[in-house]
Order: structure tokens, then sequence, then C-alpha cells
């Protein structure tokens, strides 16, 4: 018997959407969910065969092939990332970042960089950490809906937000990879389906995330429906390699790398 394909999503409310209709396991796949950078790893490890990995790890690891017309992207604020301050913008110098949010502490990073010159010192600790170690002067977090505002901060910032003030494109969070030379036998397509049949059925998807979050459906629909879109099209690539060249200026990435698509 064949051996299941391995496919690893994150388990945010605006990701589920993407693999609501494959299930968790059919006859040639199983769905795991962890955190960004938890299945940019395991993708690297050969642990899976597919996943949604944040934007900014893609350029870091080598070896990695793009799942054609799949991403998951916003155009302004998205409220599933925010950096919380307690001084200026152009006065920290210690910022506390979940090591699990890549994608949003480059943001941060790229942002402070170019509208302050300031390259803060990173220090990894979750939110909860960082909101009681008051030597910080700011930190970046994920966030989901119904999820209050960060104790302790002066200003909260919503980093697509602040992405879009400076770049005036959208900002590609996560990106669906696999391996170069990966065999998926047609699971990229499947994938390709399950997003529409998943933005199809978008009012199912939004009540049982609704559920899971303990808030309003109408809030999840109107996040998934108008605040994500989920191709990688022309537009969606345009902002990941604008993302890309500022994340080189930052020191975040090396220059070189070229984007590669996979063609099963």
């Amino acid at each position: 018997m064949a051996r299941k394909l391995l496919i690893g999503c994150q388990p945010r409310y605006y990701a589920r959407v993407l693999v609501y209709t494959l299930g968790v396991e059919g006859p040639r796949h199983r769905v795991v969910f962890g955190s960004g950078a938890e299945l940019s790893a395991r993708l690297a490890g050969d642990e899976l065969d597919v996943a949604l990995i944040p934007s900014i790890d893609y350029f870091r690891r080598p070896g990695l092939m793009l799942i054609p017309d799949m991403s998951v992207t916003a155009q302004g604020a998205a409220g599933c990332g925010l950096l919380a301050a307690r001084t200026g913008l152009g006065n920290l110098a210690r910022v506390g970042v979940d090591p699990n949010e890549p994608a949003l502490a480059a943001v941060a990073a790229i942002f402070l960089k170019e509208n302050f010159g300031v390259v803060p010192e990173w220090v990894a600790c979750l939110a909860a950490d960082a909101e009681a170690d008051e030597t910080l002067d700011a930190w970046v977090t994920g966030a989901e809906l119904g999820v209050p505002e960060p104790r302790g901060a002066v200003q909260v910032f919503d980093l697509g937000e602040l992405w879009w003030r400076l770049a005036r494109l959208p900002f590609v969070y996560g990106v669906w990879a696999c391996r170069a030379g990966a065999q998926l036998g047609g699971l990229d397509k499947d994938l390709v389906v399950a997003k529409r049949d998943g933005l199809r059925r978008a009012i199912e998807v939004a009540e049982v995330e609704a559920a899971r979050l303990g808030v309003d459906p109408e809030l999840c629909m109107a996040s998934v429906m108008r605040g994500f879109t989920y191709d990688l099209s022309r537009l969606e690539l345009g902002g990941l390699q604008t993302f890309y060249r500022y994340a080189v200026r930052a020191g975040l990435v090396v220059d070189g790398v070229s984007m590669a698509t996979y063609r099963g």
C-alpha cells in the first residue's frame, strides 16, 4: 500500500479553509497541524511532503518549490499579526518576538529599519512572557479573532498595515511549498481544488472556526472572504518578490534566491 502524503497546515482559522474539504485524513493524504516555524523545519527535514510555511522561510531554506496558485495573503490590516509597543517605534531597543512567527518578525524588522533606521535586539519569547517583561520596548505576536489586544502596550500596530504603508503591495503571510524533486502525485492540484471548495463553503467553515474561537461567525466570514486572498497570481508574486528584496536589505536572507514553482 502506498504511503500517505503528509500535508502540513497552520491551525489559524484563516488557513483551515484551505484544507477543510480535504478532511484530516483521506485515501492518499493526512493533514497535520503546527506552527509555521515547525512546519518549515519538518518540510526541510523530509517529514512532510507539502506544507503551508511562512513566506520568509521559503527564502531561508534552500531547495524548496512553490505550489502554484496557493498562498495566504492580505492587503493592509488583517488582524493576524501585531506589533505592541511601549514607546515610539523610533526608540525600540529590545523587541520580543514569538519564534513561531518568523514572517511577522521579518515585517517588523523591515519596517523599523526602512522607516526609522532601527535595528533592535530581538528576544525570543511568547506573547504572554513579553507582556510581563518590562525590559522589552515592544513585542511581535500572532493573533486570532477574539484575542484581546496586548496588555501594557501604549500603541498596537497591525503588521499588515505597516507593510502596506511601506510597500503598497499585498503581504504574503504564507506559501505552500514542497522540496525540489518531490513527487506529489497530483496533490498540488488537489490542494487548489480544496481551496476553491473551501471558499465556496466559507459560511460553513466560518461557523466551525467561530465555535472554536468563541466569536461571532460573521467575524470569521468577513475576514476569510474580504480580509484574505488565497491565490499566488502576479499581484501576490509581486508582493512576495518585494518582500524578499526588503528582507535582503535588512540582512534577514541572503541575496540571489530565485523563486521556483513545482510542476507535477
